[in-house]
């Protein structure tokens, strides 16, 4: 009688290991394209998140974005560029389902009331509003107006360098700046990695003299503070971002 032989190993291996690669395979994932809301026109650089996952991404050139293993789960999705109102969507992913999505910003709308100076503390309100939806997303370092309360007559340099990883501050002539641990020093002179400074919207130090003396606000006229690593810099920050780090600053309402 003539023997047969089988082969069952490669056989088994293949069943074990295929269950888990289909898995893999079939992850959720959001996806689409992010558009003007008139002309239906990719916008570039709108940043797509998911604030509970600590998970973001950017629309490309043609405005196409996708955020790929998103467990499953109810999660809430913000979409926002810079000149455009922003969008939040509640979605509900399945454990192997894509979700795609087309969304249509328009533009931003500031009317003569949202503006006006008043003793209710509005222009303050108004300065926060875009910094409590960063501070959302997880993405960078933040201090509170209660964070500053507690500076206790310290400068500004010192409460930074206590909260903030990898900044450190130098005296150069009168004035004392922020510049990122990161960065080499020069051989030549102080060390060469300045940190940019933007305080209410306007850029007060961004590489060119003359330096700007971060000491200069004290911690208690601060309403909030936003500080981003090169990679983490919002686009509406990073028109012309330093690699050394962005430090925002935002003054209390008057």
């Amino acid at each position: 009688m003539r023997s047969v032989t089988l082969t069952v190993l490669p056989l088994l291996s293949a069943m074990l290991v295929w269950p888990s690669a289909v898995v893999a395979a079939q992850a959720a994932a959001l996806a689409g394209i992010v558009l003007t809301d008139s002309t239906e026109r990719p916008i570039a650089n709108a940043e797509v998140a998911i604030p509970t996952l600590s998970r973001s991404v950017r629309s490309d050139s043609a405005g196409n974005f996708l955020i790929a293993s998103v467990p499953a789960g109810v999660h809430r999705v913000i979409v926002r560029a810079v000149g455009r109102e922003p969008l939040e969507e509640t979605i509900a992913f399945d454990a192997t389902g894509r979700v795609e999505r087309d969304y249509l910003l328009a533009p931003a709308t500031t009317t003569l009331a949202e503006v006006e100076v008043t003793a209710d503390g509005s222009l303050e309100a108004m300065r926060l509003a875009e910094f409590n939806d960063r501070r959302a997303l997880g993405i960078g370092r933040f201090l509170t107006r209660d964070d500053l309360d507690k500076a206790n007559g310290r400068d500004l340099d010192d409460v930074l360098i206590g909260r903030i990883p990898g900044v450190r501050s130098v005296v150069v002539g009168s004035a004392r700046a922020m510049i990122s641990s990161r960065g080499p020093p020069s051989r030549r002179g102080p060390p060469a990695c300045f940190v940019k400074v933007i305080v209410d919207g306007m850029v007060r130090y961004n590489g060119s003299p003359p330096l700007f003396d971060i000491n200069n606000i004290d911690p208690t006229d601060i309403a909030g503070i936003e500080y981003f690593t090169s990679a983490q810099t919002p686009a509406e920050f990073n028109g012309t971002g330093s690699p050394c780090g962005t430090l925002v600053i935002w003054t209390r309402g008057r």
